[in-house]
């Protein structure tokens, strides 16, 4: 019985020593871990315009996290505002200096998680309310484009597909309360994008159409030839090109015919071809003769600071179009030399391309075209270009 009564009281006091123990320990914490993200997608770049919100897509985002956007460009860093996040993605607003790659980490209670994917802020300037003063602007006009968001020192860019490849042209203007008036440089033509430029940065601003006037000296020579009201034509280069007295080469077999044709803006894609058949023709034919098609496609000019090096042979009616002009271009300072001319235009049989059109310009007035032979006709040679 004593036995009993000490075990028991033994019992107890380790009871009692263990509640005491608990009671001083403190509640266990949940140990804090960096943010968890999963699927996260950036926003595309038309998606990311500085000024305005993106969504970044993932997982795992909270309204009180702190999103940091750091710079891999050179640029200024940001942290984003959060516009709103749910279970699915977080919104943030994009500062109106943005652009560039960025490197985003989010930070919640001190820990930091940094995103797998980089943001990518497009390097625009947003412009509303944009208005220009006419939508029609010769060359050596004025253009006044107004918009909220131009500023002081902002330039306007000219792009045309007209234009040599990688060809732009920019202009600085004069700024005044939302506006900038601009003078559309004299070797300036045809169908424009214009966009406002600022440092790295563009704004779209529209369509400009800039029409050229017949004889005008422009877009790398002589305009003799326009369609839709100036917005297209066709220039002649100011020299005859190569000998006086050229051949083409022999006669091919049809398989290497270029499919050309004799009708306006047809020129270029006929020289293209006769090019890229003429050299397969010189691998199997080992002739290394200079076409006049090859004549003109090499050829590179420069008028006002800008390389044009996208010359072609005329296509027959092109060639004749010239002809009908020549007293107007000779009164420009380009005088013709009398002689007949190639044309971009092929002459088969149903075996061989033995010949091409040519047009005769020895003519005072009458329009005289034929077929030369390839390979025992030697005549001259002009180049013109499009718009």
């Amino acid at each position: 019985m004593f036995f009993m009564r000490k075990l028991t009281f033994f019992a107890v006091l380790i009871f009692l020593v263990s509640a005491v123990c608990g009671c001083d320990k403190a509640p266990s914490q949940p140990v804090p871990v960096a943010p968890v993200l999963k699927n996260i997608v950036m926003p595309a770049e038309s998606n990311s315009i500085p000024g305005t919100d993106a969504t970044i897509m993932g997982r795992g985002f909270s309204a009180a996290d702190i999103i940091s956007c750091s710079s891999l460009d050179g640029g200024e860093n940001f942290v984003a505002e959060i516009v709103k996040a749910d279970n699915y993605s977080v919104v943030v607003r994009l500062p109106e200096n943005a652009g560039g790659y960025y490197e985003v980490s989010v930070t919640r209670n001190g820990l930091t998680t940094v995103l797998p994917e980089k943001l990518y802020v497009a390097y625009v300037i947003l412009l509303n309310d944009i208005k220009l003063s006419s939508p029609t602007v010769r060359p050596g006009g004025s253009l006044v484009v107004t918009a909220d968001g131009i500023a002081d020192g902002d330039k306007i860019r000219f792009e045309s597909s007209s234009y040599p490849e990688d060809t732009h042209i920019e202009v600085s203007g004069i700024y005044s309360s939302g506006s900038l008036t601009v003078t559309v440089p004299e070797y300036c033509y045809g169908i424009n994008t214009i966009t406002l430029v600022r440092d790295n940065r563009v704004g779209n601003i529209g369509r400009l159409d800039i029409p050229v006037e017949r004889f005008s000296e422009s877009a790398g020579g002589i305009v003799y030839y326009t369609s839709d009201s100036g917005l297209h034509g066709l220039v002649v280069y100011k020299n005859a090109l190569g000998d006086a007295a050229m051949n083409w080469c022999k006669g091919l077999p049809v398989s290497y015919t270029a499919n050309t044709s004799v009708g306006l803006y047809k020129g270029k894609i006929n020289t293209s071809s006769l090019v890229e058949k003429d050299n397969e023709a010189k691998s199997v034919y080992a002739y290394s003769h200079e076409t006049p098609a090859e004549l003109c496609s090499g050829l590179s000019s420069q008028q006002d600071g800008i390389t044009y090096d996208d010359w072609f042979l005329p296509s027959t009616d092109e060639l004749v179009e010239l002809f009908r002009v020549k007293a107007d271009i000779a009164a420009k300072g380009f005088a013709i030399p009398a002689n007949n001319y190639w044309t971009s235009c092929e002459v088969k049989s149903s075996e061989y391309i033995w010949a091409m059109q040519y047009v005769n310009f020895y003519e005072a007035e009458n329009v005289v075209t034929g077929d030369a032979d390839r390979e025992n006709w030697a005549i001259g040679t002009l180049a013109v270009r499009q718009f």
